[in-house]
């Protein structure tokens, strides 16, 4: 006879107010977790969020369980191994990454990099530090592979019941 062991689902939900230029995002890296993607009751799992730097003011909450801050500040280099993360201009000057820059950034073109009248030219990014804006020299059409280090804090996650733990972090510059 199999024995079944019921699991946890977590969702996890960011909200930042509308119309002010803040980032808030959560995920789940395995890494934090020793591989594991599926979640038990009684143990502590990590989550890692996201933000640019002008957020100055979070609430977190949780409907079932405890959710707590781990650490604050760590630095992880973007992409991962083995992944590869393209910054795509059309026409702008402004690209977004995948998530906030704090420093090392690098870039390469993607074949050829266009000017807004259709020119072969070159340019260069800057990104904005505490961001996930960047900003080119000039307005192009042309993909780039980047690579640069992030920050985010670590918070710790656990349940004493099955069902589904809903995790919510709200940030705000007030």
């Amino acid at each position: 006879m199999a024995t079944q062991v019921a699991s946890l689902t977590v969702q996890i939900v960011t909200v930042t107010p509308d119309g002010n230029d803040l980032f808030l995002e959560a995920e789940i890296n395995s890494e934090d977790n020793d591989g594991v993607s599926t979640y038990q009751p009684n143990v502590r799992y990590y989550a890692r969020l996201y933000k640019s730097s002008n957020v100055t003011s979070l609430s977190k909450f949780s409907n079932i369980g405890s959710l707590g801050l781990s650490s604050s500040g760590l630095t992880e280099s973007v992409p991962a191994e083995g992944e590869t993360e393209y910054l795509a201009f059309s026409g702008s000057n402004s690209g977004s990454l995948d998530k906030s820059y704090n420093s090392g950034f690098s870039y390469s073109p993607v074949g050829t990099v266009f000017d807004i009248n259709g020119a072969a030219t070159s340019v260069s990014l800057t990104p904005t530090p505490g961001f996930k804006t960047v900003i080119a020299s000039k307005e192009i059409y042309g993909v780039f592979e980047v690579s640069y280090v992030t920050k985010y804090d670590l918070y710790w996650f656990q349940s004493t019941i099955v069902g589904t733990m809903l995790m919510v972090f709200i940030g705000s510059n007030t």
